[in-house]
């Protein structure tokens, strides 16, 4: 019942609509509802109680402690609508309500946290509108009393105002008529609008300028607006506007209004308001009219030739400074702030001479006095920029001459540095492609329009043996091609001599009538598009074609062998794949041990075996079979015209050959498999035939040839150090005996008796030197000599039938006290077949001589056993081993 309850109670939690949560106090999450998810912005609650291990720093904004509102929780009982900031999924920020508390059990043993959160997000938002609308709502208030107080004072203003309008306006009537007839006699137009009748006055002159009769013109203010020019109507309408309504203090306009001819006439046109309503909007404006045209037309032909002169000025590509009579600096253009860097704020009016030489270097300037007598020029000269930097010009001075008078004058100053760079890059070029041309490491020819040497360089001689007056005047193939090479290159010459570049690799002669691989260049020699001669450029390529001999010998080979590497064979067997070459025959063989020879003496030794594997099959084979290294251990033979006797006795052979080699350590064994085309069958086939002989033949040898390995590991090792075959039998004996001390089985005494002929064949990987050396070892030695045992544990674990005593062989040095080597095992951790061969071991060499020591007696060498009892040795094989002996009296 009880978990049915809990199990709706948690259904009711996961359909909540507000979200539910569980956490530790560690801050992790046990439980989440979809809510909760959902409010967070997460796909799930599973992926809530994934991805968030640490809800302080992944969830909480850093305006938040959670130790903190855990703190009041425990100290209040529990949280209740605390409003706090959260992290979402997509980095967003929600505001929430939260409400916590502490679940505990039975006992009251805290359990977890129990939470529940809304999203207040919305609310909060909507809370800072409206305190935001009634800061606003104030601040309105605030300004409408201000204003209300300031309309009252304006009121007594106004009502001041008018009355004094009034009084003025009576005097305004009465002065309108006189100045009316003064502007009549001025020659200026006169109106009068009236804005609250919408009717014009307009004067004789008025009419008469334009070529009305009086009666032509109406008083409309439409008329007027329809004679107004297309392209000015909409501005002057604007601005009369502004100032009927109190924006302006004067209407003025300058237009085109329409003549009677139907021609237009510039008119400059001035107004005022001479009474405006309460509201300031005009009620009647009084104005001039006067005819400007003549005026504009000047302005006009003169702001063309100033627009005209300021473009020209502003965007000459040479630097122009304008001075006055007294050589003062009045205007400078944008190229004359670019070359000598001045502002004109920071040149105006000062004297020309002092700004482009401020050192008073310079023997001759430009005067006004000099301008008087006319133009004057100074080529090639210096002047001087605003940081004291030289700048090479050409210097052009100009008068301003106004009713024959000179006023001023213009310096102009064109920048011939690129000119100068250009003429001494000119120079460089020439000294560059001289040197190129003499020392250039290909032979060069310089050749005229007749085909004749003009010049060589010092390459060609060296390349050729001939000297430059060998040469001149005399053709290139007269020289360097042999007859051989004639035809083509005469082909070669044509193509050149028709405009044509060419580069082609062939041969040319010394003097001395050797060869020479070269690669041959040529074509027109241009001088501003026209062509002058030819060369030709002759670049030694004997190395490179000594390098491309060497890459497409080791594209076909195998570096480590010299055999042919699997590309070439595979090309080879296309060839050969035809009915003439049948039959065709192929050897696949794979080199034995090559992997723990590699794992015991490492690569280069491995190496060795596969180079004397080699030498082995290319002595036994034919001069016509293809010998190829077919992988890492393969090897694949071509034999074509080849039947199954020949292919017997070539693999005898080899078989033969690899038992006599003794070069290695290990004895080099090789598995073969082979198969014979003798009609139209794939090669695919054939070669997975040879292949499945090989590897069944590999199959049924493994035995023999592990055997034989490890056969042959032990006899190098015999012959190599110490540890001779009398030694192991000695040791095999012994260990033998005491292991049916310790009552061990006979599956254990076997293991104990193999241990004892192979428990350092891992020696046969440490050098000569360390093995024989006389005195004792350095550290460094002494290191690589404790690799043996490590070394001994791979060997025999290739072979399955050794595999189960190499565990035996690996910890046969370590001690009881646990500092032996190489894992440090202590005590019974060390297998106790290698406890038994270490003390057996160690009391045959100490009872036997080595070349780093003489022998000890018997009864020396069971002291120094027991001495060792507890650290070295296992105190209970230690008690056995003493037991085979008579007792020692003393002991």
């Amino acid at each position: 019942m009880t978990s049915e309850v809990t199990t709706n109670y948690m259904e009711l939690f996961d359909n909540a609509l507000i979200g539910i949560f569980h956490s530790t106090f560690d801050g992790k999450f046990l439980y989440a509802n979809k809510a909760f998810s959902t409010i967070l912005k997460y796909s799930s609650p599973e992926e809530v109680i994934l991805s968030i291990n640490d809800i302080q720093n992944q969830l909480f904004t850093r305006d938040y402690n959670r130790q903190d509102i855990l703190a009041q929780m425990r100290r209040d009982g529990k949280l209740a609508n605390y409003e706090v900031q959260y992290y979402c999924k997509d980095g967003s920020i929600i505001n929430a309500l939260l409400n916590m508390h502490i679940k505990k059990d039975m006992e009251g043993n805290e359990l977890y946290i129990e939470g529940f959160i809304s999203d207040i997000s919305s609310l909060k938002m909507k809370e800072q509108k409206l305190k935001e609308s009634e800061q606003m709502l104030q601040e309105v208030n605030e300004e409408l009393e201000a204003s209300l107080q300031q309309l009252t004072a304006n009121e007594e203003i106004l009502r001041y105002n008018y009355d004094q309008i009034k009084e003025k306006e009576a005097a305004l009537i009465e002065s309108e008529q006189r100045w009316i007839f003064a502007l009549e006699g001025s020659g200026d137009g006169v109106w009068d609008w009236n804005l609250e009748t919408n009717s014009i006055y307009r004067s004789k002159q008025y009419k008469t300028m334009r070529g009305f009769a009086d009666k032509d013109i109406t008083n409309s203010y439409e008329q007027w607006l329809d004679m107004i020019h297309p392209e000015d109507r909409e501005w002057v309408v604007d601005e009369l506007h502004k100032h009927v309504n109190n924006e302006t203090p004067i209407y003025i306009a300058e237009y085109r209004i329409l003549r009677k001819d139907g021609s237009y006439m510039w008119v400059h046109e001035r107004s005022k308001a001479t009474k405006r309503a309460l509201d300031g909007r005009a009620l009647r404006m009084v104005g001039t009219h006067r005819d400007v045209t003549k005026e504009r037309n000047y302005q006009d032909a003169l702001l063309l030739q100033k627009k005209s002169f300021e473009c020209l000025f502003d965007n000459s590509i040479d630097a122009i400074v304008e001075f006055d009579e007294e050589e003062r600096i009045i205007d400078i253009n944008t190229e004359f702030v670019k070359l000598f860097g001045y502002t004109f704020e920071e040149v105006k009016g000062k004297y020309i001479n002092d700004i482009i030489d401020p050192f008073n270097e310079m023997e001759s300037y430009l005067t006004f006095a000099g301008l008087e007598k006319g133009d004057c020029q100074f080529r090639d000269t210096v002047r001087y920029d605003k940081h004291g930097n030289p700048i090479k010009v050409f210097v052009k001075g100009v008068p301003i001459v106004i009713n024959n008078k000179t006023v001023g004058g213009y310096a102009i100053y064109t920048d011939v540095r690129f000119i100068k760079e250009a003429e001494d890059q000119i120079r460089k070029q020439k000294k560059i492609l001289e040197s190129l041309f003499k020392y250039s490491p290909d032979a060069i020819v310089d050749i005229d329009m007749n085909r004749k040497i003009i010049n060589i360089n010092h390459t060609f001689t060296e390349l050729f043996g001939y000297t430059i007056d060998e040469c001149v005047g005399k053709t290139v193939d007269e020289l360097i091609v042999s007859e051989e090479y004639i035809m083509e290159s005469q082909m070669i010459n044509n193509i050149a001599f028709e405009n044509q570049k060419v580069e082609v690799d062939t041969v040319r002669k010394h003097k001395d009538n050797t060869l020479i691989d070269v690669c041959v260049r040529g074509g027109p020699t241009f001088v501003e598009g026209r062509i002058i001669g030819y060369h030709g450029i002759y670049t030694d390529i004997r190395a490179r074609k000594e390098a491309e001999a060497k890459i497409r010998y080791l594209s076909y080979h195998d570096k480590l062998t010299g055999l042919y590497n699997r590309a070439f064979f595979e090309e080879e067997l296309k060839r050969l794949d035809t009915d003439r070459q049948l039959p065709l025959a192929i050897i696949i063989g794979d080199v034995n041990g090559l992997k723990l020879t590699n794992d015991v003496f490492g690569h280069l030794t491995g190496d060795k075996l596969l180079a004397k594997t080699a030498d082995i099959l290319k002595k036994a084979c034919r001069k016509e079979d293809i010998i190829c290294r077919w992988g890492g251990d393969e090897f694949a033979i071509l034999l074509p015209h080849t039947d199954k006797n020949i292919v017997d006795k070539i693999c005898e052979r080899i078989y033969c050959l690899s038992k006599e080699s003794a070069d290695t350590p290990i004895q080099i064994g090789i598995s073969l498999g082979y198969a014979i085309k003798y009609k139209n069958e794939s090669m695919t086939e054939l070669i997975k035939e040879a292949e499945e002989r090989m590897y069944r033949n590999k199959l049924l040898e493994s035995k023999s040839t592990r055997s034989h390995i490890i056969n042959s590991l032990q006899k190098s090792l015999y012959e190599r150090s110490h540890e001779t075959e009398t030694h192991c039998q000695r040791m095999k004996d012994l260990s033998i005996a005491l292991g049916k001390s310790l009552n061990l089985d006979n599956d254990k005494i076997n293991e104990l008796g193999l241990l004892a002929l192979l428990h350092d064949i891992g020696k046969m990987a440490i050098s000569d030197s360390i093995l024989q050396k006389p005195g004792k070892l350095t550290l460094e030695e002494w290191e690589k000599m404790k690799r043996h045992s490590e070394i001994g544990y791979r060997i025999v674990e290739t072979s399955p039938e050794l595999a189960h005593i190499s565990k035996y062989i690996l910890f046969h040095h370590e001690r009881w006290d646990g500092t032996g080597y190489p894992k440090g095992l202590k005590g019974d951790e060390i297998p106790l077949l290698s406890r038994i061969i270490s003390v057996v071991d160690v009391y045959d060499v100490m009872t036997n001589a080595r070349v780093y020591k003489a022998p000890v007696s018997h009864d020396e060498a069971l002291k120094e056993i027991v001495r060792c009892s507890g650290t070295q040795f296992d105190p209970e094989v230690v008690g056995k081993f003493l037991e085979l002996f008579p007792l020692i009296s003393g002991n």
